[in-house]
């Protein structure tokens, strides 16, 4: 879908793909980043940064990605075009791989809101609201930094204007203060959450994580999702929170429960 909307050749989407897993491990810590995993992080944005290139060189095009070559005219307008394909694959891609992974991950963990949504007929409204809760409750980027732009203090604690902070979206989207039974998952819950940020920073990509969450709901209940005995793993980046094995057992088509394969559900290696 990002591919698609960003306007990536089809020859080079399996590398843009690779490279977009490392783009959001590089979004961590520097101190949390061991040198190898830096290194290949350094590689992949200059292959990722070649690729778009040779893409902006083409003939022939479409998407954003061709919208902005028409006007990347000079090195540095060249440059910031790159730059922002190089996020959009990174923003775009990974973390809907996450919301997508730990949602289902979640039904999985909870049968009985699985059966609840289940039962609400997968309509399009009840998995958007689900799709909420889920999003809340175990959202694909855990923390952001942010900068202060005036001194404050924030629980007794001075923060001086110009300090990195960084706000814990996940723990904030289980304040109790706010959510009742913060770390139960209620798909009826509606809730205001934080998973997207808030303000001036708020995720441009919403509305289409929104979009292909409601649509993988309403395709994945008519199989019947269930657990298996396989191990779950998990990305080892920090910053942004994702499943990166689970396998799941469905139905082949909806109709015929007594049949069932292994579907795997990944995030690129």
């Amino acid at each position: 879908m990002v591919a698609d909307l960003i306007g990536v050749p089809e020859d080079l989407r399996p590398r843009f793909t690779q490279a977009a897993e490392l783009l959001v491990r590089g979004m961590d810590p520097p101190g949390l980043i061991d040198p190898g995993t830096r290194e290949r992080i350094a590689r992949a944005r200059v292959r990722l940064a070649g690729d778009i290139g040779a893409a902006l060189r083409r003939p022939s095009g479409s998407g954003i990605l061709r919208t902005l070559a028409q006007d990347a005219d000079g090195r540095p307008a060249r440059a910031e075009t790159v730059a922002t394909c190089a996020q959009l694959v990174a923003a775009g891609y990974e973390t809907t791989v996450g919301l997508i992974a730990n949602g289902t991950h979640a039904l999985l963990r909870h049968p009985d809101q699985l059966a609840w949504l289940a039962a609400a007929g997968h309509s399009e409204q009840a998995c958007a609201v689900a799709a909420e809760e889920l999003l809340r409750f175990d959202p694909p980027i855990q923390l952001a930094p942010r900068c202060a732009l005036s001194d404050a203090e924030i629980a007794g604690t001075s923060v001086p204007r110009g300090t990195l902070v960084l706000v814990l979206l996940g723990a904030a989207n289980r304040d109790p203060r706010v959510f009742p039974d913060p770390h139960r998952l209620r798909l009826d819950r509606q809730p205001r959450h934080l998973a997207f940020g808030l303000g001036g920073h708020y995720c441009l990509g919403a509305a289409l994580a929104r979009l292909e969450a409601t649509a993988v709901l309403r395709h994945l209940l008519p199989r019947r999702p269930r657990r298996t005995d396989h191990p779950v793993s998990y990305s080892p980046a920090r910053v942004a929170r994702s499943v990166q094995s689970l396998r799941v057992r469905l139905d082949p088509d909806g109709r015929r429960p007594d049949a069932a394969r292994l579907a795997r559900v990944t995030s690129p290696a």
